[in-house]
């Protein structure tokens, strides 16, 4: 089970250990997705169902634009990179 706090930092638990995980996003997004959540629900939660309410195509193409990356090129060889891994 794994919990999103306001500040991005993300806390999940496992079997024996704890894991964290940090992630940034716009205050204007927080705030967003703030208003989606349930009442008794995580922000890791609110997110797992938002993620499994569309298929991972749709999912993509809504985050398309939404997303900025430091170095494209650096993020696209790595992907690559990885998907060769995987294939051998």
């Amino acid at each position: 089970m794994c919990s999103l706090h306001s500040q991005g930092k993300r806390t999940c638990t496992g079997s024996d250990q704890i894991q964290t995980a940090y992630i940034t996003i716009k205050k204007s997004v927080y705030d967003e997705l703030k208003r989606f959540k349930k009442e008794n629900e995580s922000f890791s939660e609110l997110l797992d169902r938002l993620v499994k309410s569309q298929s991972k195509k749709d999912l993509i193409r809504s985050l398309r634009g939404s997303i900025e990356f430091e170095d494209k090129n650096d993020l696209l060889a790595d992907l690559k990179k990885k998907r060769w891994e995987k294939g051998n």
